[in-house]
């Protein structure tokens, strides 16, 4: 990939990276505001959420460790902090939700309590009731066996099912047995609704216990991507920091060349040389143009590129007369060639640049002439592959090749991105 790219990646994700940051410390829960969700719209929620992360899992197996992909790595895991954020905040929000519906089935299940509470103690004032206008039969010694052992039973139900003495007793005696009777029978069915109440209480509380040994485990998993980012980032860190180090060698390295120039034009090597105006010779017969004249990685871009599918190792042609005042290996540069062209039309001088040759046809001192071939197409010095950096310079500093008309653009194909 080229540093072009890297550079212009790394804007994008330090831009998408802080974006990130700001979910993940500013608001964790901007993510999930819903106005009342309920627990299946919460757990639809939950379900995206995991989804996006196996997406995310998916993203990060491309990423290796060069600026942009490891920014780019990094974006992913913040991503898959803040998606791995989110489903913990769902399930706590279902695991709330959820609380709260057995809060309310609790609160149902105590007044049925105290509803059969009270049941019960209405029975029990109708039963004593009702033993003691027993007792005053018995007095008369009308009372048979059967009502005997109503007396004795402590259950007044088990009795009823054994006996038939209620066509023993008077009117009002057994309208209090009926309404007894009665009673018992709502006191059993509300019992029987409070364990059902009671079941479904239970049927609740399964998934909050799952649920909630699922978040323990996510925060576990989120402690290890933290690490995971920290990781990424003091990597990233210390590429940027190679970066920079790099970019200002680069800078050194212009300003020495932009030395060797000047003293080179000092020399007088094209001094005899009139250029004049005009358009140039094509450098090289590469189609394509990769990277222009302008800022890039933090320096100038001091020329243009020139590359092409099988470029490697084909001509590269002076650009116009000159003498060379340079020919040999030069840093980042690699193997580069610099012709003096003597002054134009404004009484400028005018110099040409040939960079990251795989070899050179010509030496110090010599004179060429438009269209000659004086190197080959290379990936010599910091090149990251076959091409032609060609430079423009007037009075020693570099000027856009086309921009100044030395160059037609019409002739290429430009694109940047190769």
């Amino acid at each position: 990939m080229s540093l072009r790219k890297t550079a212009h990646a790394l804007g994008l994700r330090v831009v998408a990276s802080a974006a990130t940051v700001a979910l993940l410390f500013g608001g964790l829960t901007s993510s999930v505001v819903h106005a009342e969700p309920t627990t299946e719209e919460l757990k639809a929620q939950r379900q995206e959420a995991i989804d996006r992360q196996k997406e995310l899992e998916a993203l990060r197996d491309a990423e290796a460790s060069s600026l942009d992909e490891l920014e780019a790595q990094k974006a992913v895991i913040e991503d898959q902090i803040a998606a791995q954020i989110e489903e913990i905040e769902l399930n706590q929000k279902i695991i709330d939700q959820m609380d709260g519906e057995i809060a309310d089935i609790n609160y149902e299940i105590g007044e049925m309590q105290v509803a059969i509470a009270d049941k019960e103690a209405q029975s029990r004032d109708r039963l004593d009731e009702l033993r003691s206008r027993l007792r005053t039969i018995s007095k008369t010694g009308t009372l048979t066996s059967m009502v005997q052992m109503l007396l004795s039973s402590a259950d007044y139900t088990e009795y009823l099912i054994k006996s038939k003495a209620m066509e023993r007793v008077t009117g009002h005696t057994e309208t209090l047995m009926a309404q007894l009777e009665s009673e018992m029978a709502d006191i059993n069915k509300d019992r029987e609704a409070m364990e059902a109440k009671k079941a479904e209480l239970n049927e609740k509380r399964r998934p909050i216990a799952e649920l909630q040994a699922e978040n323990h485990l996510k925060k576990q998993e989120l402690e290890a991507r933290y690490s995971e980012r920290n990781a990424v980032s003091d990597k990233l860190l210390q590429n940027i920091d190679r970066y920079n180090a790099d970019i200002q060698n680069a800078k050194e390295e212009a300003a020495a060349l932009q030395q060797l120039i000047n003293e080179s034009i000092g020399l007088g090597y094209g001094g005899d040389l009139y250029y004049g105006a005009g358009s140039m010779n094509k450098p090289s017969t590469c189609r394509l143009i990769s990277s222009l004249y302008g800022p890039r990685w933090g320096v100038n871009h001091n020329g243009i590129d020139f590359c092409d599918s099988g470029c490697y190792g084909t001509p590269i042609f002076a650009a116009a007369d000159g003498i060379v005042s340079y020919a040999g290996w030069y840093g980042g540069y690699g193997y580069t060639v610099i012709i003096d062209h003597g002054t134009d039309a404004n009484g400028n001088n005018v110099t040409t640049l040939y960079a990251h040759s795989s070899g050179l046809y010509v030496s110090q001192g010599e004179s060429v002439g438009a269209g000659q071939a004086i190197a080959a197409i290379g990936s010599t010095g910091d090149s990251t592959g076959p091409h032609l950096h060609f430079e423009v310079r007037l009075n020693g500093a570099a000027v856009d090749p086309i921009g100044y008309g030395y160059v037609s653009a019409a002739d290429y194909i430009i694109n940047e991105s190769l």
